[in-house]
């Protein structure tokens, strides 16, 4: 995991909020260790002298409507997403607005019982703040054995997949969480080689492309995947040389078919869905790293302490990252 962060007192400046108290203290004690010690509030309020906060930390079921109008103004007011929600998972319904106002970037799930992720918190945290992104490996203590591949046609996607299948019936991955694992292969692969590359002008080569249709990119334009494991968390990467996601482009796919429901993906020739809502749903932690033109790294975790079960009835973690220069 990532060396602690240290800011200068001068640039740090952290606001918590959460109605309830010993979860409050709880999240202060962790932050403090990490970061330094946040200012703490019950509900958001009014955010006086242009709220100059480096991170936002605010539990969504403590919010009302008027902290969260005050919440989406104050992302939109930055260019670089300053705000963390953490939802023990009855945000669903309100994901179709959160990312139809742009607002939601960085979402950490805790469960029924407010069990954190306290990792997951300390990661995102020091991301947001310090904008070292890249990398599966922040995601799991140092010393576990990462496997790798790399790939630049797809003919050779097939022997890859084969490849997952086998490496997660070797993990004795229960089956129906190893299909979802394979699932989000499949489609970190598929857009990585179809939906990524982009020419000269920074038009996207196979945008109208078949995805049944071969194609083979430069020599020097390579995919590289990663996976690991560790006793809680399957997990896989993969990162293309070509940077040419957008944050608007996840959010405004994702708003769309959050306002369309299950299966409403666009599956036309070219991918336009790009299919981040099937692998948000196969996923506990789903995460977009990007510096533009020059690499998107899609980070994928998969919960496999308990059983499918306990996988579906968790709630979903997702972050976007975006670093320039």
């Amino acid at each position: 995991m990532s060396p602690i962060l240290q800011l200068s007192e001068a640039t740090r400046r952290v606001l918590l909020i959460d109605a309830d108290p010993k979860r409050q203290k709880h999240l202060r004690q962790i932050i403090t260790r990490v970061i330094g010690a946040p200012e703490t509030r019950e509900t958001l309020g009014a955010l006086e002298g242009g709220a100059p906060y480096n991170l936002i930390v605010a539990h969504y079921e403590g919010l009302d409507a008027g902290d969260l109008q005050r919440l989406q103004e104050f992302s939109a007011a930055h260019s670089e997403p300053k705000v963390l929600l953490l939802s023990a998972g009855t945000m669903r319904a309100g994901l179709p607005n959160m990312f139809g106002t742009k607002s939601l970037t960085n979402l950490l799930a805790t469960s029924g019982d407010d069990e954190l992720d306290v990792d997951g918190l300390i990661v995102t945290c020091q991301k947001i703040l310090r904008r070292d992104i890249f990398g599966l490996e922040k995601y799991f203590v140092w010393g576990v054995p990462t496997r790798t591949a790399r790939i630049n046609k797809s003919a050779e996607k097939d022997a890859l997949l084969a490849q997952m299948q086998e490496y997660a019936s070797q993990l004795g991955i229960p089956q129906r969480l190893a299909n979802l694992f394979e699932t989000v292969v499949d489609e970190f692969v598929t857009n990585a080689l179809y939906n990524s590359p982009v020419d000269a002008d920074g038009k996207y080569r196979y945008a109208s492309t078949s995805r049944t249709q071969r194609i083979e990119l430069e020599p020097d334009e390579v995919i590289n995947l990663k996976v690991c494991c560790d006793a809680r968390r399957l997990g896989v990467s993969i990162s293309d040389p070509f940077g040419s996601l957008t944050r608007s482009t996840i959010i405004e796919y994702l708003a769309k078919c959050f306002r369309r429901g299950d299966g409403q993906v666009d599956n036309k020739a070219g991918g336009a869905g790009l299919g981040f809502y099937q692998i948000l749903d196969a996923l506990s932690h789903f995460v977009i790293n990007i510096k533009p033109g020059s690499t998107t790294e899609m980070i994928g975790l998969i919960d496999i302490s308990g059983t499918y079960k306990d996988f579906v009835t968790k709630g979903k973690s997702f972050n976007i990252f975006v670093v320039d220069g």
